[in-house]
């Protein structure tokens, strides 16, 4: 018994761990869409653009809102039950246009730091112009994203693989049948 409870534990402790990382990611995404507009406006306020700082900015903001999401899901998932964190991470595994989503991010992120220091490696440097170009080519992957599914090019419909399904369908056929018999035999009983 003292094993069952064991491998219990880990079960929730591994939909715990997705829900958070899975939240952490979405925010270090929305933050890589801000990280830019950010840089910008304090470019204009103070008169001076330069790549090294739009460089910094595109790799700072989104750690910290990988950082300040990843805390907030911690203390939001602590007060979850076991049932509630394995139904949302269920939902997230199967969720169609995220998965799309972070697929373009990391597309993005992955060219973008391999460009951005390639062009600009004197301006910007190795480290920064890696980091950077992840940030910015991440938020272009996000852009592309968004704008194909306005466009309606990609499909965003969620739904379980085949086997889940199935085994759902199965499920509900054997509920059924108990209940079925449930009946009947209540009525034998009378």
């Amino acid at each position: 018994m003292a094993a069952r409870n064991d491998l219990s534990h880990l079960a929730d402790s591994d939909d715990r761990s997705y829900v958070v990382g899975k939240t952490a990611l979405q925010w270090a995404q929305y933050a890589c869409l801000a990280a830019t507009p950010i840089y910008a406006v304090q470019a204009v306020r103070h008169g001076a653009f330069s790549f090294h700082r739009l460089a910094r900015y595109n790799w700072t903001i989104p750690l910290a809102g990988g950082a300040l999401g990843a805390g907030y899901s911690t203390v939001t998932a602590a007060s979850k039950s076991a049932a509630t964190l394995k139904e949302e991470a269920t939902q997230l595994r199967y969720d169609r246009s995220r998965v799309r989503q972070e697929d373009y991010h990391l597309i993005g992120a992955a060219v973008g730091a391999l460009v951005l220091p390639a062009l600009l490696l004197r301006r910007v440097g190795l480290f920064n112009g890696a980091l950077g170009g992840a940030g910015l080519g991440g938020a272009a992957g996000l852009g592309y994203n968004f704008a194909e599914s306005l466009s309606g090019g990609a499909s965003t419909l969620s739904s379980k693989p085949a086997m889940q399904r199935e085994a759902e369908a199965f499920g509900q056929q054997a509920k059924d049948l108990g209940n079925r018999s449930l009946s009947k035999g209540k009525e034998t009983l009378k």
